[in-house]
């Protein structure tokens, strides 16, 4: 029984159809290419058009600045603290513990 509803079930979907493509001729192979030849040459120039523009925005947007540039130039000191000495007034390290048990 499960075996005739199985064959049912695969009877009743429809086969895809297969669309047959005719081949182009070499002749429409030719034409097709030079179209896309003459809208590929279209879109570059309107690239390039748009990219030359793109750069003489840029060019008007920057100003050159004239005239003497201070520079500043950052450098790290070293500081020589001597590792054990306190400043007066200050805990050390185990004197803090002992002032706050006391």
């Amino acid at each position: 029984m499960i075996e005739r509803l199985v064959q049912a079930c695969i009877k009743s979907i429809p086969k895809k159809l297969k669309i047959k493509v005719r081949a182009q001729t070499q002749d429409e192979l030719i034409a097709r290419a030079l179209d896309m030849e003459e809208g590929n040459i279209f879109e570059h120039r309107n690239y390039l058009f748009v990219e030359e523009e793109k750069r003489k925005r840029a060019l008007a947007v920057r100003t050159a600045i004239s005239g003497p540039l201070l520079k500043w130039v950052s450098r790290r000191e070293t500081l020589s603290v001597p590792s054990e000495a306190q400043l007066p007034g200050m805990f050390g390290p185990h004197d803090f513990r002992d002032s706050m048990c006391t």
